[in-house]
């Protein structure tokens, strides 16, 4: 058992079930793994977001863990 953040092109893909990412997500949960995203995917989510995806896509959103950041994010100094 795991936890897994998952990349922003994975949820599209399981939103948009390419590659059949819906199927390989659901055996994750059935294998006892906690899938999770984070508030940057759900930002370059709904960025490129169709009106007609909306529901499906909160309905999935839904089903995630949130792991919010818990520092402060800071750039990194030119070099």
């Amino acid at each position: 058992m795991g936890n897994f953040l998952l990349d922003t092109s994975v949820i599209i893909g399981a939103i948009n079930d390419k590659k059949n990412r819906r199927q390989f997500l659901r055996d994750l949960v059935q294998q006892g793994n906690i899938l999770a995203c984070c508030p940057i995917n759900i930002t370059e989510v709904y960025a490129v977001l169709h009106p007609q995806e909306e529901q499906n896509t909160k309905n999935f959103l839904q089903t995630l863990n949130l792991y919010p950041f818990t520092q402060p994010l800071q750039s990194r100094p030119a070099s």
